[in-house]
């Protein structure tokens, strides 16, 4: 303790303040009563613009001593290169920060016109999306058959699905979606550091993207602030590549976990928010099978929910329940409809189909209890729920547990047939938004 303070006492920063303090006493003190100094009986500081001109000398020096350097080396920094090179990010983070914003009160507007008194913005939850590039992010939300109110551009950039590009929000009568870019999500991917001891900041050219889309993401989170919907943001889903999460589990968990983890963390620091997080498996049409196995059902099965939710903290031994009671039923449920499938190769491919789910189910849950160990570490936010969905069937299915043979023996992949899939069913996704979240 007192070691602590003699130290403090001879620190540079103690020292400075208690000298600049001691010459502002003795220039009160010198202003006041330095006109009743006399030598030999002459007052020769009775003139106030004396004591004033001495006082303002003294302080010209204290001044020049102290402030000198610091203020040039600002006045240096502003005319920097490095110091203009961060004056253009930042104007084009806010180009991008404004089209956002733009876009934003574009929806909501959109929205209100539409429904008119039949919207109640206070009353909505607002959802955010987030995700690697590339994950179907936007696909779960244009594919999930709920009315959202777009502008004659949204719709066209609907038609084409293509990835979003900075933020979109899609108001519904139920709530609301924010879409947001893959880049934002994993924007740690562009810096590429080369020493352990470099920041972005060391080389702004070669980190350019990272500070950008740093930038952006940290003042729309700020842009949230505002409180548009019933909370300024009611909960976080996580969409996740399915065909990459079989194929590469560690490494995609592990990137997933941490940029996850970064943004919830931002999330909640910004937004002084506590949100659930819903854990969500795209692109399940992928999966050899799963086309043979939902055509035996009623299309009303597409409006069910495919998934887990959670009310409390996670155990392996819960998760292990819980998996395989949706595992057999999924195979009751094929059973049961057996003597429906008349092609022999659409049984063994609705079959295949459940074998492959209960994979993705075992590396599904070694990678929710992995979110879990890490969130709770850093984040007070909550797993609420994992989900699987296929918003939009296209392209080519695979069997995973046939490639998995082939690459742990050593063989030749087997080709799959030319034919793509191509159909706008969406499975899984209305009553997962529109019911549960």
């Amino acid at each position: 303790m007192f070691k602590k303070i003699f130290d403090f006492v001879k620190s540079r920063l103690f020292i400075t303040a208690f000298l600049l303090c001691c010459i502002f006493l003795l220039s009160i003190l010198f202003w006041f009563w330095g006109s009743l100094v006399a030598f030999n009986d002459i007052y020769i500081f009775s003139s106030s613009f004396l004591r004033f001109s001495i006082i303002l000398i003294i302080w010209l020096i204290v001044f020049l001593f102290f402030l000198l350097k610091p203020i040039i080396n600002f006045i240096s920094s502003l005319k920097s290169e490095k110091r203009l090179k961060f004056k253009v990010l930042k104007k084009e983070a806010d180009e991008f920060i404004y089209k956002s914003k733009r876009n934003f009160f574009l929806s909501l507007k959109d929205a209100k016109e539409t429904w008119k008194n039949d919207l109640k913005t206070k009353n909505l939850p607002l959802i955010i999306i987030i995700g690697n590039e590339g994950a179907g992010k936007s696909t779960f939300i244009n594919y999930s058959d709920i009315e959202y109110p777009l502008s004659d551009s949204l719709e066209s950039y609907k038609k084409f699905h293509k990835s979003t590009r900075n933020f979109a929000l899609y108001v519904s009568k139920k709530g609301a979606l924010l879409d947001t870019e893959g880049n934002y999500f994993s924007q740690e991917e562009f810096f590429k550091p080369t020493s352990s001891d470099e920041i972005p900041e060391d080389d702004i050219d070669k980190n350019r993207d990272f500070l950008i889309k740093k930038n952006i993401w940290k003042k729309f989170l700020t842009f949230l602030n505002k409180n548009f919907f019933h909370s300024k943001l009611n909960g976080i889903i996580l969409v996740v590549d399915t065909v990459i999460f079989l194929n590469n589990p560690k490494e995609y968990s592990k990137n997933l976990i941490r940029y996850l983890t970064k943004r919830v963390n931002e999330c909640e620091k910004t937004l002084n928010l506590k949100l659930p997080i819903y854990i969500v498996f795209s692109k399940l049409d992928l999966i050899e099978g799963m086309k043979e196995y939902f055509d035996i059902f009623d299309k009303k099965i597409s409006d069910k929910i495919l998934g887990l939710s959670f009310d409390k903290i996670l155990s392996e031994e819960f998760l292990n329940n819980e998996f395989k009671e949706l595992s057999d039923s999924l195979l009751c449920s094929l059973m049961s409809k057996n003597s429906h499938i008349y092609n022999i190769e659409n049984k063994n491919k609705s079959y295949l189909f459940l074998k492959q789910l209960d994979n993705l189910f075992a590396l599904a849950k070694t990678f929710i209890l992995e979110v879990q160990e890490e969130n709770k570490l850093k984040n007070n936010s909550y797993l609420r729920g994992v989900y699987f969905v296929s918003a939009y069937q296209e392209n080519i299915p695979r069997n995973f547990l046939l490639d998995a043979i082939c690459e742990k023996y050593n063989c030749k992949k087997v080709l799959s047939k030319s034919n793509i899939i191509h159909n706008k069913q969406s499975y899984f996704v209305k009553s997962l938004l529109e019911d549960l979240i």
